[in-house]
């Protein structure tokens, strides 16, 4: 494979914008990218051309109108990592020097002068790329973590397959539920110590997936919302009369709680006991 370490960055050092600043700006998310290249393209056979490779796809990051024309991975042959954009309909062709369609992330200009010239892609109307083609790494590297060789194929394969398993939106429901059934305080995850154990454990998960206690009051009444429309469905198709309890508990603190109960057996006369309310 040809050598193009001149054009390439640091991808550690690739710091994405603030996740409020993706939020406000209508350029980048009007003209982001509505579907991404195959990656099962992918296979072992392809990979033996690209030794070090590995797959670092993340929509998340991809928000620049590009990257629906090619491939986000990561070059591990050397250190720090890096992030490379590798244009899909030259990888499908199977072009030789790749040099000619492999550009690292953060240099905009050369992805979008090879669209242009060698397909006839112009970006969107008013759209300029801006700082949503931002890359970052992660802080714990996969490949070192299970011993694996960039070089080798199969290692490629797993290392890429399992990148795509993790899902940032279960991981925060699942710090939601955990908080929340055992009762602790949300600004938990807001510590360092907390923050590095995650890290730590899971080498796909980037510090900025980890969510802000005011990130998860929001998806906390998110979630209340989505089930409370379960509940009321739940409730006007119980087989049995609905019969209600009222709890009553102190916290450790001191707190006074009162809860009410709903107790029925639905239509596939499996029984239930729901917490419809409580009041402090």
């Amino acid at each position: 494979m040809d050598s193009f370490d001149e054009e390439v960055e640091d991808a550690t050092t690739s710091i994405p914008p603030p996740s409020s600043e993706l939020s406000t700006s209508s350029a980048l998310t009007k003209y982001a990218p509505s579907k991404f290249p195959d990656y099962e393209a992918w296979t072992i056979d392809k990979f033996e051309r690209f030794p070090g490779f590995t797959i670092c796809h993340d929509p998340s990051r991809e928000r620049t109108w590009w990257w629906q024309f090619g491939f986000r991975m990561k070059d591990n042959r050397s250190q720090p990592h890096k992030i490379v954009w590798i244009c899909e309909r030259c990888f499908l062709r199977n072009r030789l020097k790749t040099t000619n369609y492999v550009f690292v992330a953060s240099t905009a200009g050369g992805i979008v002068r090879h669209l242009s010239r060698e397909h006839k892609v112009v970006p969107p109307c008013g759209k300029m790329t801006g700082p949503g083609s931002r890359n970052g790494g992660t802080q714990r590297n996969l490949l070192d973590m299970l011993h694996a060789d960039p070089t080798n194929p199969r290692d490629q394969t797993l290392v890429s397959n399992l990148r795509s398993l993790f899902d940032p939106a279960v991981n925060q429901l699942l710090l939601l539920d955990w908080l929340t059934y055992h009762n602790l305080p949300f600004n938990l995850v807001n510590s360092e110590r907390f923050r590095r154990l995650l890290l730590y454990n899971n080498p796909s998960l980037r510090e900025e997936q980890i969510p802000s206690d005011r990130t998860l009051v929001n998806l906390l009444t998110s979630e209340y919302n989505r089930a409370s429309q379960e509940v009321r469905v739940l409730l006007r198709k119980a087989r049995s009369m609905v019969h209600f309890t009222f709890d009553g508990w102190t916290s450790r603190q001191n707190a006074s709680f009162l809860g009410i109960n709903a107790h029925f057996i639905d239509r596939d006369w499996k029984q239930w006991r729901i917490l419809l309310a409580f009041q402090l």
